[in-house]
């Protein structure tokens, strides 16, 4: 298999992330778009779930609050889970939208191994 480097959305599947703005737009995160090598890649996508969409109003809920750490996608994996766990503790939050948020946050770290250890750390020139 080529070992080539190969972008990974951490928010797939694309089809549901793009159904509503704010979630095509958490998707298009740079940091939550690492390049990885390919066979890592392949591996992560054989091996963990798919993130579910987040229920309406969470989704606006982690939008809303969600700061991006520039250049580190590790902190802002962190970030987002934080987010979406604080966006599900909300009072007004439904059990099933809770239990919806929770197995995002669980998708998103079935991840974290592979992207640790396939993920390209860009160059730039001095």
């Amino acid at each position: 298999m080529s070992n080539k480097p190969s972008r990974h959305h951490i928010l797939h599947c694309k089809k549901e992330w793009r159904l509503r703005p704010a979630g095509n737009r958490l998707r298009q995160t740079h940091e939550l778009v690492p390049e990885l090598d390919t066979d890592t890649h392949v591996a992560l996508h054989a091996a963990t779930s798919q993130v579910p969409l987040l229920a309406f109003h969470s989704l606006e809920r982690v939008v809303a609050r969600f700061e991006p750490v520039r250049g580190d996608t590790m902190a802002t994996i962190d970030g987002l889970c934080f987010n979406i766990a604080e966006a599900v503790n909300n009072p007004n939050c439904r059990r099933i939208e809770q239990q919806m948020g929770i197995l995002a946050i669980e998708a998103i770290r079935e991840q974290v191994p592979f992207i640790q250890q396939g993920i390209i750390i860009p160059r730039f020139a001095a």
